[in-house]
């Protein structure tokens, strides 16, 4: 399943003159902000310093970067943020690989893949169930990532689609959200998300972070609260600095809670002013396919943009089924397979994984190394989107020649593992 974590002490020395650490305080946190500087622009020096800082449960420890002993710069830096993804309620622990980069005079000489080894080695430290990437293309596939959850915009609206209010509309109107609306805001995600497959768990400070005022990156969002005759009916949440020269080139709804049809109006007609106000062309929509903002983009004439996408790894297979036992035992029970009694032995040619169920419950996962076991077989990176439920075990079978579950198994694959909608809201 790609390769086995390796755990790097450090600091390590790369040779030429480079070392492998981790940061210690501030001093380092501002070299490698400088460093992130260079490679991207100024925003990322402030945003690199605030997540060093402020961001709930990350510390400088948390990033690692090589170091040039004779300049006593950071030349390559990577970090992990640690969050917490839910599958079907199910908490996971998720290392997500935030920024990233590496100094152009010293590409192509295997920084990245040393920093990598570190991150992996972190992972299994902390018995993560996932790693993310929210990362540029191809480039992480060669440290063992797939492509599984949803990422970034479908539909873009042209502002001028967006209807004035009717007579009728007048009650409904939108206000920024404050902090003593956070309750009502973690509310309306945890009902939003419930019908997810995976998402993600935001916890107050994680949004107070978001919000931040005082933040100028890229990443800092503004949340909103739809109001109708007073009453809130539900939020949304934009990025505050979008320019005509910014990547997104537009006002983006990065997420929102399903909005009632006068509501999405009052939300939509928020973001036309706003890209008039920012001189943009566009509102683009992050969301997922069933949120209701994402239909009413659709009927106003949307064009729809194929998304990009999460890339995941799963970096120890046991360890992940054992988390998801509720919800596997739960999909069985609530099936015509209740009561299941059988091991299910899941070859991934590099590796085969038995999940033994008694009467319907997991009793254990364990690791039969490369055994072939020709029943139910699946290349490790179309198991992790059969696992996450990013695609049907039909789909797979049909895109991958070397994936195959033999006919008397389907039903059981099936139930276990069913195709779900995801999406993960912003993390960072």
């Amino acid at each position: 399943m790609g390769r086995d974590a390796e755990a790097t002490s450090l600091p390590q020395d790369l040779g030429e003159g480079l070392v492998l650490k981790t940061a210690q305080g501030t001093e380092d946190i501002e070299r490698i902000a400088q460093l992130h500087g260079q490679a991207f622009d100024q925003a990322a020096v402030a945003s690199t310093r605030a997540l060093a800082t402020e961001y709930p449960g990350l510390g400088p420890q948390d990033f690692a970067f090589v170091e040039d002993t004779a300049t006593g710069e950071a030349v390559s830096s990577i970090c992990l943020v640690p969050t917490v993804w839910r599958y079907e309620g199910v908490r996971l622990s998720v290392g997500e690989l935030g920024i990233a980069s590496t100094h152009p005079d010293y590409r192509w000489r295997g920084l990245v893949r040393a920093l990598m080894r570190w991150f992996e080695g972190q992972l299994e430290a902390r018995g993560c169930h996932l790693a993310s990437i929210q990362g540029i293309p191809f480039f992480y596939r060669q440290f063992g990532y797939e492509y599984i959850i949803p990422l970034g915009h479908g539909y873009e609206l042209s502002p001028e689609r967006v209807p004035e209010p009717l007579e009728a509309d007048a009650a409904c109107t939108v206000r920024r959200a404050t902090d003593e609306d956070l309750p009502l805001l973690l509310g309306y995600l945890a009902t939003t998300q419930a019908a997810l497959g995976v998402s993600l768990e935001r916890p107050a400070a994680a949004w107070r972070y978001q919000d931040d005022p005082a933040h100028s990156d890229g990443d800092a969002l503004d949340t909103y609260l739809t109001l109708e005759a007073g009453r809130p009916t539900g939020y949304l949440r934009i990025y505050r600095n979008e320019t005509p020269e910014s990547h997104r080139q537009g006002v983006v709804v990065a997420e929102a809670s399903p909005l009632p049809y006068r509501s999405s109006l009052a939300a939509l007609r928020l973001a036309r002013d706003l890209a008039a106000g920012r001189r943009l062309k566009a509102i683009r929509f992050s969301l997922p396919a069933s949120s209701p903002l994402m239909w009413m983009a659709a009927y106003l004439g949307a064009r729809w943009h194929q998304p990009y996408a999460w890339q995941v790894r799963i970096p120890n297979a046991v360890r992940f089924l054992s988390a998801i036992a509720p919800v596997l035992e739960q999909r069985l029970a609530g099936s015509f397979l209740a009561g299941y009694n059988s091991f299910l032995r899941l070859d991934l040619y590099t590796d085969t994984i038995e999940l033994d169920f008694r009467h319907g419950r997991l009793a254990g996962a364990r690791s039969l190394g490369p055994l072939e076991s020709r029943a139910v077989r699946f290349p490790w990176w179309a198991a992790w989107q059969l696992w996450l439920g990013h695609h049907s075990r039909e789909e797979l079978c049909a895109w991958y020649p070397d994936a195959r579950v033999d006919a008397a198994l389907q039903p059981l694959v099936d139930v276990l593992f069913p195709k779900r909608e995801s999406w993960v809201f912003p993390t960072l």
